[in-house]
């Protein structure tokens, strides 16, 4: 839960998701998730309008209903969709309508980017998988969170790795995923 970057926004649990050493928190997607006390509002110049990224790595391949990650007002927001029903993975940055692109799974790294005032991307696993031309919309003054996107909407997955902040590009998403992806072979999760 700890932030890697600064001395802030520090990650806390609601309603006990159960942590396992080197794969994270697993929510029940009935009221557990993790909070990360990040709101892009007032952490003035680390998640813009116009120069933002929000993403996880998840360790449960499930296609579900809803978005997993983020925060959703019902009008705009900021949400991650690991995989659907239909075999879709992505989501909203700073956004009304979600962008996304076909995926097999719905484990590792899902990100969705923001890189300028109408344009989009979703990665899965350092790969863009769609783009799209959303304009984008005020930050809105609300957290994010793993395993809830609204006060109702929660989801069952175990996060592993969460972060959230200016844009990256297609290089930096690849070696985002690399450094990820050793890491959880390094201790036996991927």
């Amino acid at each position: 839960r700890q932030n890697w970057i600064a001395d802030a926004f520090h990650a806390s649990v609601a309603s006990g998701p159960v942590f396992t050493a080197d794969r994270g928190y697993q929510t029940d997607g009935l009221a557990s998730y993790v909070e990360t006390n990040f709101n892009p509002s007032t952490a003035v110049g680390k998640f813009t309008r116009d120069s933002a990224v929000f993403g996880a790595w998840n360790l449960t391949d499930v296609a579900s209903l809803a978005s997993s990650a983020g925060w959703f007002d019902g009008v705009d927001g900021v949400t991650i969709l690991f995989r659907n029903l239909s075999d879709l993975s992505g989501g909203r940055i700073n956004q009304a309508a979600g962008v996304t692109g076909t995926t097999a799974v719905s484990t590792g790294i899902v990100a969705v980017d923001r890189s300028g005032p109408s344009e989009t991307a979703v990665y899965q696993n350092g790969s863009s998988i769609a783009a799209g031309a959303g304009a984008s919309a005020e930050l809105n003054d609300a957290t994010f969170s793993y395993g809830r996107v609204t006060a109702t909407g929660f989801s069952e997955r175990q996060f592993a790795m969460g972060f959230a902040g200016q844009s990256l590009s297609s290089g930096e998403h690849a070696a985002l995923y690399a450094a990820g992806l050793a890491y959880m072979q390094g201790v036996g999760a991927a």
